[in-house]
């Protein structure tokens, strides 16, 4: 499934919620995928990108919501907005805080835990690159590691704090869909990459 077509699902959701004011339970949301031809699996492994480079969006998730561990064939960096949680990144668990960069590299499975504990939503901006962007981008500079000792980067309290207007801005050229914005998104990625070494 491609992330287009992922807010297409989340919007159907969202509106089918709507109708029965209330969340729609597991079982609803697995007849709901298979009655639009979704698999009903682990959708979130079978995620693919929209763009041949970077794909930029803002996620919302509540008690309710079931991620089950996952990888995806390119990179993805989440910045944290709030939400009270550990997450895990390969054998790594880590309590997330607001401004917490959580990086995950293509193969390495993830998931968020306790979502069915949390006292306020997880939001989270989020960064899909992929590896032809990394690897066209290290032929100038080196902006991931492949294989980092450390997944998280905890940004509040540092010179780091920054970081998060790269992330805001990547999403809000992504959401408004002007005149050159996936350029934009590409560059907003290439400056935050250039901020993080």
């Amino acid at each position: 499934m491609k992330l287009s077509e992922m807010r297409r699902f989340t919007n159907l959701l969202a509106q089918k919620a709507a109708e029965t004011g209330d969340h729609l339970t597991h079982q609803e949301v697995q007849q709901l995928m298979r009655e639009i031809g979704l698999s009903s699996g682990n959708f979130f492994q079978e995620m693919e990108m929209d763009s041949a480079y970077v794909d930029a969006h803002e996620d919302v998730s509540t008690s309710r919501d079931e991620v089950q561990l996952h990888s995806h064939t390119f990179y993805e960096l989440l910045y944290c907005h709030s939400g009270n949680l550990d997450y895990l990144v390969g054998t790594q668990r880590y309590r997330l805080q607001r401004g917490d960069i959580v990086i995950v590299p293509p193969g390495v499975s993830h998931r968020p835990l306790f979502l069915d504990q949390l006292t306020e939503p997880y939001r989270r901006m989020v960064l899909w690159i992929s590896c032809n962007f990394v690897t066209s981008f290290t032929r100038l500079f080196l902006p991931l590691p492949s294989h980092p000792q450390h997944y998280l980067v905890r940004t509040a309290g540092t010179q780091w704090e920054m970081l998060e207007q790269y992330f805001r801005a990547a999403v809000q050229e992504a959401e408004r869909k002007e005149l050159g914005w996936e350029a934009a998104v590409v560059a907003q990625t290439e400056l935050l990459c250039i901020a993080m070494s």
